[in-house]
């Protein structure tokens, strides 16, 4: 979200009629408060609860990445089934 409010902010930059332009202090904040409030409200929840969600599979992403990386004394044995 946070790419695109940059990138909608360099869009509607050049594209603002002459009343916008010359409050774009006001409307740069007014978007950035926007992100932010979708941040706090909405994604902080989703975010933790994908987290918590796939907290299971950590050991083994971390094994498989360790397997990847080369390090097999520090890798977990890799449970299937």
């Amino acid at each position: 979200m946070a790419f695109m409010f940059k990138r909608e902010g360099c869009y509607s930059k050049n594209r603002l009629n002459e009343v916008f332009r010359k409050n774009k202090s006001f409307v740069n904040q007014l978007m950035y408060d926007l992100t932010s409030f979708h941040y706090e409200n909405y994604m902080k929840n989703k975010i933790h609860k994908n987290i918590m969600n796939n907290y299971n599979n950590i050991e083994k992403i971390q094994s498989m990445l360790n397997l990847i990386n080369g390090e097999k004394e520090n890798a977990y044995k890799i449970k299937t089934g």
